[in-house]
């Protein structure tokens, strides 16, 4: 067990930097799936060669959820094996989830993924429902919000692609929805803070126009930005480039 100010984990983290860095040293391009990799890989490697192209996304074969109508249910999808999920669900738990409950007194937040019976047990309560594994997904989302209060790690979250293509809103962290080029207040909605997290969540639940606005956007934005035929233009003018 690691205490609170144990340098082991930083230590780790910063020769696995090294190393990584090293080794993509050796080579003439690297390829990045997002800008914000790039931005920060940049700091350490030529800028020259550093390359973006965006991870293609399978779209459903018709768009889902288009009589979306509010149930009342938020969503949050994650696993406690993976940090950032505890973390970011904790702070969510603890900052926002008793104020929204209190102003919205039917409102349940389901947790889908794996969780442990301690942890389970610890934050059951009145309107907080751990839903397990679940067979279908499109179908434990429907009609949702999904939140993705995500506050550590990098990388970029799938999660955000489940709410999209599942036609439902979402409002999530810059953490969260970072290597993903969804705008605030257009396609979703971003908060770094609990009020503001709490603030915009309610603004979403009060507000069908909104919720209606920002499913539209975010789709057209992905099939946009991320759709195969997208993806695989920008993969092939990237390879002209680089040859």
């Amino acid at each position: 067990t690691l205490s609170s100010d144990d340098v082991f984990p930083d230590v780790i983290a910063e020769l696995t930097k090294v190393y990584e860095i090293s080794m993509l040293k050796q080579f003439d391009k690297v390829v990045l799936v997002s800008e914000d990799d790039k931005n920060i890989l940049s700091k350490d490697l030529d800028e020259e060669k550093l390359y973006c192209s965006p991870l293609a996304i399978k779209m459903p074969e018709k768009k889902t959820n288009t009589d979306y109508c509010f149930n009342n249910i938020l969503t949050f999808l994650g696993g406690e094996n993976h940090y950032p999920n505890k973390d970011g669900l904790i702070w969510f738990l603890k900052n926002c989830f008793p104020i929204l409950k209190n102003n919205h007194p039917q409102l349940q937040l389901h947790i889908i993924g794996v969780w442990s019976n301690e942890f389970i047990k610890q934050y059951t309560s009145d309107g907080i429902v751990f839903t397990g594994f679940v067979d279908d997904l499109n179908y434990a989302l429907y009609n949702s919000i999904m939140i993705v209060p995500i506050r550590i790690g990098s990388g970029i979250r799938m999660k955000i692609i489940d709410a999209v293509n599942s036609g439902i809103p979402f409002i999530t962290t810059s953490i969260g929805v970072e290597g993903w080029d969804f705008r605030n207040n257009t396609d979703c909605i971003i908060a770094d803070t609990p009020d503001k997290f709490t603030s915009g969540l309610s603004q979403l639940i009060s507000d069908a126009q909104l919720r209606t606005s920002l499913i539209k956007s975010s789709q057209d934005r992905l099939e946009l930005l991320y759709s195969f035929d997208k993806a695989i233009e920008k993969r092939q003018k990237l390879y002209d480039t680089i040859l």
